[in-house]
C-alpha cells in the first residue's frame, strides 16, 4: 500500500505527492518518527517554528493514519536498557 507523509497546520497543507510503498503500518510509523526526528534535528534554535504543524500520515484512500505534533520534541526510546 502506498502512504503519504503531509505537513499540515490549521489553514496550510503541504501534500507529498510522492508517497511511500509499504506493506506494514508499523513499518510507516517507524518511517514517520525517522522523518520527524530529522526535522528536529534541523532546529537548533527550538521548535517554535514548527508550533501549530504536524506531520500528517495518509494511506492511499486518504484515511489518516497517525498525526504527530512537529512543535513537541519527539521521545525516541533508548537501546541503552
Amino acid at each position: 500500500m502506498k502512504y503519504y507523509f503531509d505537513l499540515a497546520n490549521h489553514t496550510e497543507r503541504i501534500a507529498d505527492k510522492e508517497g511511500i510503498e509499504s506493506c506494514s503500518v508499523a513499518d510507516v510509523r517507524i518511517q514517520a518518527a525517522m522523518a520527524v526526528a530529522e526535522i528536529q534535528s534541523e532546529e537548533s534554535d527550538g521548535l517554535g517554528r514548527w508550533a501549530g504543524w504536524r506531520l500528517e500520515v495518509l494511506d492511499s484512500a486518504g484515511l489518516l493514519i497517525l498525526a504527530i505534533d512537529l512543535g513537541r520534541r519527539l521521545l525516541v526510546p533508548s537501546n541503552n536498557s
